[in-house]
């Protein structure tokens, strides 16, 4: 890939903790379809000359990008992200937050390019309640650093750590076993109670496109998953796993579920919301509004 481009419009905006933001505007020219341009910057000094200013243009590999102004910052504290929010809304520039997700239904995906704000540095442990079986966090926080890789049940240490080995590694597993395939993951919810009906339908819709795929979840809480194997450039093959997604979300709507137990709305589920939702999803948009007029905060996703 050739890229080129040159900086106008350069400005430098206030001193945080964390770092210095910078915005530049580029213009790019590339002879491979457009990746964008992400600019990462970081100095010590208020006001420092752009010449004695470390930064560096790398490609930022998201399809769904449609502007060219790309910057990353990394907050460190609440006032922080207020701050920088308050800039991007007086300028007009689209914010994306990005934490420590997997990002399967494009959350963090900045859509509409702008600002893409990682919190992977806000990662403090604030509160942790046993009683209520609950801890607070920010949104940096990885689940492994609040002692959340497994419970205690009525079986041998060993045992334990054989199946949360095999259910931390399926994933890996399937993904190995199907070789220059690409995998496309079922996330849906349903009551407790509709779980056993909701895995018999999710087998038989796998079945009856004899296509290959896998169906387990997180029982405890109705979650079910089904990781697919396929050639997404077949679009016949491609097509059939959609439309198995289609279905088993829809079920699980049906049966007073949701279309997402664990990855979140995002790009991919915003089809379902009003499906989901009824007339309260345009309450939820009205809401939205309120909070973020100008559409600026983590644009493209659920409306």
């Amino acid at each position: 890939m050739v890229i080129f481009g040159f900086l106008t419009n350069v400005s430098i905006a206030k001193l945080f903790a964390g770092g210095v933001l910078m915005v530049v505007n580029l213009a790019i020219g590339m002879l491979t379809p457009p990746v964008g341009i992400c600019l990462f910057v970081s100095c010590g000094i208020s006001g420092l000359p752009l010449s004695q200013v470390s930064w560096a243009a790398i490609p930022f590999v998201a399809a769904a990008i449609v502007s060219l102004l790309i910057a990353c910052y990394w907050p460190v504290t609440t006032e922080e992200v207020s701050r920088i929010l308050a800039w991007a809304y007086e300028n007009d520039v689209p914010v994306t937050p990005w934490g420590a997700g997997t990002s399967t239904e494009g959350n963090p995906v900045p859509a509409r390019g702008g600002l893409v704000m990682d919190l992977i540095r806000m990662n403090r442990i604030l509160d942790i309640r046993p009683r209520d079986l609950q801890a607070d966090v920010e949104p940096g926080v990885l689940r492994e650093e609040c002692g959340a890789t497994g419970f205690q049940y009525a079986t041998a240490e060993a045992d334990r750590k054989e199946l949360w080995r095999a259910r931390h590694e399926a994933w890996e597993t399937i993904h190995r076993a199907h070789p220059k395939q690409e995998t496309l993951i079922v996330d849906a919810a349903v009551p407790i109670s509709r779980y056993p009906e909701m895995v018999v339908f999710a087998q038989q819709a796998v079945d009856a496109q004899r296509a290959i795929g896998y169906v387990f979840g997180h029982a405890g809480d109705g979650n079910l998953h089904v990781v697919m194997a396929g050639d997404p450039a077949n679009r016949t093959e491609w097509g059939k796993l959609e439309a198995i997604n289609q279905a088993i979300v829809e079920k699980a709507i049906q049966m007073g579920g949701t279309c997402t137990g664990e990855h979140g709305v995002g790009i991919g589920k915003r089809k379902f919301m009003q499906m989901e939702h009824g007339e309260s999803f345009e309450l939820m948009r009205q809401i939205k509004n309120l909070i973020d007029p100008k559409g600026l905060m983590n644009p493209g996703k659920i409306f």
